[in-house]
């Protein structure tokens, strides 16, 4: 395993923040005035990331996420491969598979690990707070910490790749679709495509590990 780069890391927020504490409230980031509260909700992420840059890249809703959107995104980790450590691109649960396909697409063999996720949380229980219970009865675990912090985990340790991110495991970028059940992992894809798993340390697979010798240098954009 490569060695745990202690550089900064960069969160693209494109919706996918909700997040219920232990007492119950709730925070999410729907304006940059958001971030302080929504960061402080979850220390282990400061512990995690020293440094951190948190953008907010889309204020719309899940419905409004366009293919210009993640061209901008694409240009964004692109032009800035070289300032951050990697990167974590949060998404409402609908667009995510989305995203893992245009960023496949738009960057050739990143040189910067790409981590795609978000909470399963819509945005409107911000407004409608009722509605988390029927949300949460159907799985313990929905709401962006854990998937966050796996992320990170994943940055960290400098995995380089366009990467879906959730429950324990690390999922490639392509391929894959959304189960409308609320799971812990809401996707369908081939089982060739989960290429690791998070645990007390992070676990890829021998198949995986080999193709990653084999891939060169150089990031390109599309």
């Amino acid at each position: 395993m490569q060695t745990i780069s202690p550089h900064k890391i960069c969160i693209l927020v494109s919706g996918g923040t909700v997040l219920m504490t232990p007492s119950g409230s709730l925070h999410a980031i729907l304006k940059e005035d958001d971030i302080p509260g929504w960061l402080a909700a979850m220390p282990e992420v400061g512990l995690l990331a020293k440094e951190l840059d948190v953008i907010l890249l889309h204020k719309g809703g899940d419905a409004d996420v366009s293919p210009k959107l993640w061209q901008e995104a694409a240009r964004f980790i692109y032009h800035n491969q070289h300032t951050y450590a990697g990167f974590v691109l949060l998404s409402g649960r609908d667009n995510i598979a989305y995203w893992g396909e245009s960023l496949t697409l738009m960057l050739e063999n990143p040189t910067k690990p790409i981590l795609i996720t978000g909470s399963q949380f819509p945005d409107y229980v911000m407004r409608y707070p009722k509605s988390i219970a029927d949300i949460a009865e159907a799985s313990e675990d929905i709401g962006i910490r854990a998937n966050l912090i796996n992320a990170i985990h994943v940055v960290r340790s400098s995995i380089n790749g366009v990467y879906i991110m959730f429950g324990d495991r690390l999922i490639l970028g392509t391929n894959i679709e959304l189960a409308r059940q609320v799971l812990a992992i809401p996707f369908r894809y081939p089982k060739a495509h989960v290429v690791g798993s998070i645990e007390f340390s992070i676990k890829l697979t021998p198949e995986y590990e080999k193709k990653r010798k084999e891939l060169g240098s150089e990031m390109r954009l599309y």
